[in-house]
């Protein structure tokens, strides 16, 4: 007797792409909406079109924040780790290491609640239904919240690389003999763990070539931190000029710089090739 067998279709691209190409197009349409919010601001459009074209931008401005649903689903599975990465330096007893990762996770949850209120308020504008008076109430609130949290998630990682890099660059590195991988990990890229553990547990010397290796790693981190400290502070200005009560297209334009920082980041991290790291 002949069996027939099912078998489903397998997914045409993995978890990691497809979680690329929804960042990558939410990063775009944020900026996308920004761009289009200060266009339909800007004086010299409300004084030379009609009332149509101001108003044909924010609609478009507004069709675009439903994109805003599509970091919803990967953040859950990043809380998920950043919980494990909780509970992991909870029982390494590392003090340290819980602040960050409760910081951390409490950027995740945020930016995931502050996704999802977005969305909804979208769907409910866009039918024509009356938004949620309580999420139009968080709005604010939650944007100082992920704008500040950032700021002060961006200043530690940029005090702790910079600490290694002058150890490094002095080529002393007593003050990192016997440092875990997940401490080294707060302070440097990933690429760099295996050579840094080498250095800093097994103790062997710091040759030249390596030490130049992983200061350019580091000064490229530092780097990244920077843009996204500055693209975090351009956020955190563009929240107080909403809650002084402008109107203009000003915030909306820190908006806009702020996307276009974060999308050249993330474009300069995913296109730099990277670099091997001498033994």
């Amino acid at each position: 007797m002949n069996t027939i067998n099912f078998s489903l279709p397998s997914c045409p691209i993995s978890y990691s792409q497809c979680e690329y190409i929804c960042n990558y197009v939410n990063k775009i349409g944020f900026l996308a909406r920004s761009v289009l919010n200060v266009i339909a601001r800007t004086p010299f459009v409300l004084a030379r079109s009609s009332s149509y074209f101001p108003k044909h931008l924010k609609d478009a401005a507004l069709r675009l924040k439903l994109l805003s649903i599509l970091s919803v689903p990967f953040a859950f599975v990043d809380l998920k780790k950043a919980k494990e990465k909780i509970l992991a330096n909870v029982q390494a007893k590392d003090a340290e290491g819980v602040s960050l990762s409760l910081l951390s996770f409490s950027l995740l949850a945020l930016d995931a609640v502050d996704s999802s209120m977005t969305f909804v308020n979208t769907s409910l504008s866009l039918l024509q239904s009356s938004s949620l008076a309580i999420f139009n109430a968080l709005v604010l609130p939650f944007g100082f919240a992920l704008s500040s949290l950032g700021i002060l998630s961006r200043s530690l990682q940029l005090i702790k690389t910079h600490r290694l890099y002058r150890s490094i660059l002095c080529k002393n590195m007593k003050s990192w003999e016997g440092t875990s991988e997940r401490v080294l990990l707060r302070a440097a890229p990933a690429e760099t763990l295996p050579a840094l553990l080498r250095v800093c547990q097994q103790r062997l010397p710091l040759t030249t070539d390596l030490q130049n290796c992983l200061l350019s790693c580091l000064k490229t981190k530092m780097a990244l931190d920077v843009t996204h400290l500055f693209s975090n502070t351009l956020s955190f200005g563009a929240v107080a000029l909403f809650a002084a009560g402008s109107s203009s297209g000003v915030p909306f334009l820190l908006l806009a710089l702020c996307a276009s920082l974060k999308l050249l980041a993330s474009l300069y991290q995913d296109t730099q090739p990277k670099q091997s790291l001498p033994e």
